[in-house]
């Protein structure tokens, strides 16, 4: 790294206004390496590209692992107290930044502003107090007795090094913090990779978390360009020093990290894709199911993980629940993101113009299989500019692509079932096992449908996107292993140590 462009980090350093999007290699800010990549927006008005950001190549990333190693014995030694006064002044801060950093989100992603600042606002402060809150019960010891004999057994936690986090794009600021937060919580210290959509907004996390006291070095972050990022990934995980991978996102490219990882027997926390399922039996709060429905599948444009992608219904109030659609399409419009906006539609548009090519594509496979547009405008689909309008789909099948695959995108597909047996069957479909909800009046009936369901998450007459920051989220199946959040989540960052303690005494030799 001795020929690229550096600036010390220093008490009142502030890399959020940098051009181009620096890097940042333990406590030094990373100004330059004789590459760059752009951040584009198809949809920005004023031309797609945003900013230019520095590209970070295996040089790079070697390095930004080093300074995270060597800051590891420092920032391991640090108590819970420090720890926590540390996560605790860094959610004041936010408060006082949560307008700015919100500005930030939206200009460099297509994060709307109300979307973004429920991000930071309602989701990223809670999250730095809730994970505060919990440190030392996290990673308290245990000293069991384990015979009568007195012999004892000391229970540690130890941090495991060095972490990678390897954040994605459509909550960039909550989903870079979660992504670093839990390993530094349990004493690890942190490389973040970046997404390639989100840099500048990733970054704030990093701004954040040295403003409020963070030692220089323990996190270091680094971009690199789509051309780049295979062999900067690769780098980054067989580093020695590194000994946990986590990573939000695909399920393809999570495949891909998590056989990367196995051939240096690293572990990984990978949350992946999901297709989530809602149920709504025949004594479901109808007007409810469908607000909640409408709202889970259409929040971000239908770009959350947990987003509600298929509604499973009773057929005995299918018609029932299709109409309160309408009405909630009807009375919506501007909500729901594509309403009149002259003689146009104005639609929010998705990351990119490949996200919407492959959503317009499902849709099209869907309708020509049989399936409906029963809500939406199909016609305000326009691939160039990354714009797929809300719509609701229903006479879904099984083996339609629309009720198969993670569209990413704000589409819910509407099938019907006659037993509860078979709507449990049908939610167990999908490869998927993120998150799920139960529609029902009858809790005890609800509550054992929601008992079969196979996922990491199962919500009865709410909402299928939760995400708290003291209860264990992650997913079964191909929506991924490990947990993020609270207790477990910092757990996952650790490693226990036994300790044997007894007095001593020689052992007989009839035991060889």
């Amino acid at each position: 790294m001795s020929s690229n462009k550096t600036s010390p980090l220093t008490e009142t350093s502030s890399f959020l206004t940098l051009q181009p999007v620096p890097a940042l290699i333990g406590g030094t800010v990373l100004l330059e390496t004789g590459r760059t990549f752009d951040v584009i927006r198809p949809d920005r008005e004023a031309g797609p590209k945003v900013h230019s950001v520095v590209s970070c190549g295996p040089t790079e990333a070697t390095a930004a692992v080093d300074a995270a190693a060597a800051a590891l014995p420092a920032w391991k030694a640090t108590s819970y107290t420090e720890r926590r006064n540390i996560f605790l002044k860094a959610a004041e801060l936010l408060r006082q930044r949560a307008e700015e950093y919100t500005k930030l989100t939206a200009e460099e992603t297509p994060l709307d502003l109300a979307f973004a600042g429920f991000e930071i606002g309602g989701l990223a402060i809670p999250q730095l107090e809730e994970t505060a809150a919990v440190i030392t019960q996290a990673l308290k010891g245990e000293f069991p007795r384990i015979d009568a004999s007195g012999k004892r057994e000391l229970i540690q936690r130890e941090p495991y090094g060095v972490v990678l986090g390897i954040s994605p794009w459509n909550a960039p600021f909550l989903l870079a913090l979660r992504a670093i937060l839990n390993p530094l919580a349990a004493g690890n210290t942190c490389v973040l990779k970046t997404s390639e959509h989100s840099p500048r907004t990733n970054m704030a996390c990093a701004q954040l978390l040295y403003d409020a006291g963070l030692p220089r070095g323990a996190l270091s972050v680094v971009h690199s360009s789509p051309e780049d990022v295979v062999e900067v990934t690769r780098t980054l995980i067989r580093h020695p020093a590194v000994r946990k991978i986590n990573f939000t996102g695909s399920t393809r490219v999570g495949r891909l990290i998590a056989a990367e990882a196995a051939q240096v027997l690293k572990p990984c926390v990978l949350e992946l894709g999901g297709k989530a399922p809602q149920i709504v039996l025949d004594d479901a709060n109808i007007p409810l199911a469908a607000n909640n429905a409408i709202v889970g599948a259409f929040m971000n444009a239908g770009q959350i993980c947990m987003a509600t992608t298929i509604v499973i219904i009773d057929a005995k109030v299918e018609k029932e629940f299709l109409a309160e659609v309408t009405k909630i399409f009807r009375e919506n419009r501007e909500a729901l993101h594509y309403y009149a906006k002259g003689p146009s539609q104005q639609v929010r548009a998705l990351f990119s113009s490949a996200s919407a090519k492959r959503a317009s594509e499902i849709v099209d496979d869907t309708l020509k299989q049989g399936a409906q547009v029963h809500a939406g405008e199909p016609n305000a689909v326009n691939v160039e500019k990354a714009q797929i309008p809300p719509m609701v789909i229903s006479g879904t099948k099984p083996d339609m692509r629309l009720f198969i695959e993670e569209a990413f995108a704000p589409l819910l597909a509407v099938t019907s079932f006659t037993t509860d047996d078979e709507a449990v069957k049908l939610a167990n479909r999908t490869s998927a096992g993120l998150a799920a909800s139960v529609y029902g009046s009858n809790e005890t009936r609800a509550l054992q449908v929601a008992n079969q369901i196979e996922s990491g998450q199962v919500h009865i007459n709410s909402i299928t996107v939760h995400d708290h920051p003291t209860v264990p989220h992650g997913g079964w199946k191909e929506s991924g292993y490990g947990r993020f959040n609270g207790i477990e989540g910092i757990k996952e960052f650790t490693q226990t140590r036994t300790i044997t303690m007894t007095q001593p005494s020689a052992l007989p030799f009839f035991i060889l």
